[in-house]
């Protein structure tokens, strides 16, 4: 997945859930500033990923194609 496919994959999720990127932040335990800078399609770590896929209530899958 790349950068902006993965910012484009959060944003998408957190509007299905209907939840602003505060929202998303208080449930990952991540600062709200990281959500806008994934979602902005900067670099991030896959415990980030995992942290925000966590939110959700979904795992992260990793696949080589």
């Amino acid at each position: 997945m790349n950068k902006l496919n993965s910012a484009v994959a959060v944003r998408n999720e957190r509007e299905a859930y209907g939840w602003t990127q505060h929202d998303l932040a208080e449930r990952s335990g991540l600062p709200q500033s990281t959500i806008a800078r994934v979602e902005n399609g900067a670099n991030t770590s896959m415990d980030t990923i995992s942290k925000i896929a966590n939110a959700f209530g979904k795992s992260l899958q990793i696949i080589f194609t």
